[in-house]
């Protein structure tokens, strides 16, 4: 007669696609096996239920993990790869198979872990509980066996397993005996140890006793045997983490919320959870968790202000442009000669430069009209005198006869406007005065703006 622990041997092949290559572990439910799938020719973990419970609800459970797990695609989660039963009727899961250790093994090897490095592995393991909460599921035996430190791409990856005894939320009240209690008892909830339903929340408080142990080496509570354990954990306060000489008053804060006895006063999501976690580590410095997964971008979900140079400029009410009176003059842009506009622009005034080109061109134009009249009334005036001469020394001196024909000559002002002179303000022509159009009723005037500003 076969045993149990001979049903199944290294090389059987198992629903003609897994062949079974090592035993990697056994436990209460079943056996995990390294199978290689002969069809694609990759490794996967495949998990065995004991003969005796494969026509059990615990077959039933098995399979329901497998479906639940398959709906979770989250690093953090286990991935199932094929569900089925074996030639024999026992009910079998592949999942990927994982190189690296439990926490369990991890905190027998380290003992005490540093609060930040405590906190790095656990967040991702938090996210993944938040994903399968979203998607109804409760784990409800969370613990360090069941969280695998997995080494992927040279990282870590912190990794949740053995959901074999989790539920959907949905249907823990038509599925589960009442009063019957499921899971390990030193991580139990006060609800689970009662035996009764229990819901997200209880997964945080397990979590959070993970947590607890991770950093202080010991946990919150603990008995002489399995119902010393449970009347403690209903019972008993926890002791403060400061008080053990682990992390701050923080940490142990946000650690005493996950352990309330009461679910409602724990953290109401795994999100709250993590995000208080999360700026815990930021405070710490710490920018990644374990998995290098920003702590910003999973958890907060916003990226840091901007430098004050960079704030945008708000333009509230009392940033108005201002009366016609008090804006500012319009100079000229830099480079671009004395080139004026073509335009008009309500509201502007000219600079002292722009006048003075204005003064410049007017008496330009004035000179130009005395020197026309100066050439005209020599002409006419040659013209009487006959063969007379007209001195160029000056327009007013008369010229004498002289006994040679002489040729005339005018000699015309020369005005530099730069050096003219000063004229009475009363005889400087006045120009036209300048059409603007009228502004808009309801609309401000047109304000120039200089480039770049």
């Amino acid at each position: 007669m076969v045993t149990d622990s001979e049903r199944y041997r290294s090389g059987d092949q198992i629903a003609g696609k897994f062949q079974l290559v090592r035993k990697l572990d056994e436990g209460g439910m079943g056996t995990v096996w390294a199978a290689r799938n002969v069809d694609l020719d990759v490794h996967v973990a495949l998990k065995l239920l004991r003969p005796e419970l494969a026509e059990t609800h615990a077959a039933h459970r098995l399979l329901a993990e497998a479906r639940m797990l398959a709906r979770l695609q989250h690093p953090a989660v286990v991935r199932v790869h094929d569900c089925g039963r074996t030639d024999r009727g026992d009910p079998f899961v592949a999942m990927e198979l994982l190189d690296g250790e439990s926490l369990a093994d991890h905190m027998c090897r380290r003992g005490r872990v540093a609060a930040v490095e405590a906190v790095s592995i656990v967040l991702p393991v938090v996210d993944g509980l938040r994903a399968a909460h979203e998607a109804g599921i409760v784990h409800r035996d969370i613990k360090p066996e069941n969280i695998f430190l997995a080494k992927v791409g040279g990282r870590m990856q912190p990794k949740l397993l053995d959901f074999g005894i989790a539920l959907a939320e949905a249907v823990a009240a038509r599925r589960t005996t009442h009063g019957a209690i499921m899971g390990s008892p030193v991580y139990m909830s006060p609800e689970q140890a009662r035996g009764a339903e229990v819901g997200p929340a209880s997964d945080l408080w397990s979590l959070s006793v993970v947590l607890f142990e991770l950093v202080s080496a010991r946990l919150p509570f603990e008995g002489d045997n399995y119902h010393a354990v449970l009347r403690a954990i209903i019972e008993d306060e926890c002791p403060s983490l400061t008080e053990l000489g682990a992390g701050d008053e923080l940490l142990a804060a946000i650690v005493e919320r996950g352990l309330a006895k009461d679910a409602a006063r724990r953290f109401a999501t795994a999100k709250d959870l993590g995000t208080a976690l999360a700026e815990w580590l930021i405070g710490q410095g710490v920018t990644e968790d374990a998995s290098h997964v920003s702590l910003r971008a999973g958890w907060l979900g916003r990226v840091s202000e901007p430098p004050a140079s960079l704030a945008p400029i708000v333009v509230g009410s009392t940033d108005r442009p201002p009366a016609r009176a008090s804006l500012p003059t319009l100079t000229p842009a830099r480079g671009g000669g004395t080139q004026s506009s073509r335009h008009s622009v309500p509201g502007l005034s000219l600079t002292s430069s722009q006048r003075g080109r204005r003064s410049r061109k007017i008496w330009l134009a004035a000179a130009a009209g005395a020197t026309v009249a100066l050439a005209g009334g020599a002409f006419w005036f040659r013209s009487l005198a006959g063969s007379s001469t007209v001195s160029s020394a000056s327009p007013t001196q008369s010229a004498a006869p002289s006994a040679e024909p002489v040729r005339a000559e005018v000699a015309l002002p020369v005005v530099d406007a730069g050096s003219a002179p000063a004229v009475p303000e009363a005889d400087k022509p006045r120009p036209a005065p300048e059409s603007r159009p009228k502004a808009r009723p309801g609309k401000s005037s047109e304000v120039y703006r200089p480039r770049g500003i």
